[in-house]
């Protein structure tokens, strides 16, 4: 969808959760913080979790 919800966690990860799905925001939350916690990863990005709305990205949530 176009007001989609996105995570780039890192440089290699990205993750989307349809529009106004609040339990896909909270698996977003949860796979940004399993990336920044548990992940051997050394190319971390973003805890931020996005919105796209009237084609312009913005935060909506962070992880943690």
């Amino acid at each position: 969808g176009e007001n989609m919800y996105a995570a780039v966690p890192s440089h290699d990860v990205l993750l989307v959760a349809p529009e106004n799905d609040r339990s896909g925001i909270l698996t977003l939350q949860g796979l940004v913080r399993d990336t920044f916690f548990e992940a051997p990863t050394k190319s971390l990005l973003s805890k931020a979790i996005y919105q796209r709305v009237d084609g312009v990205w913005q935060i909506v949530a962070t992880a943690f």
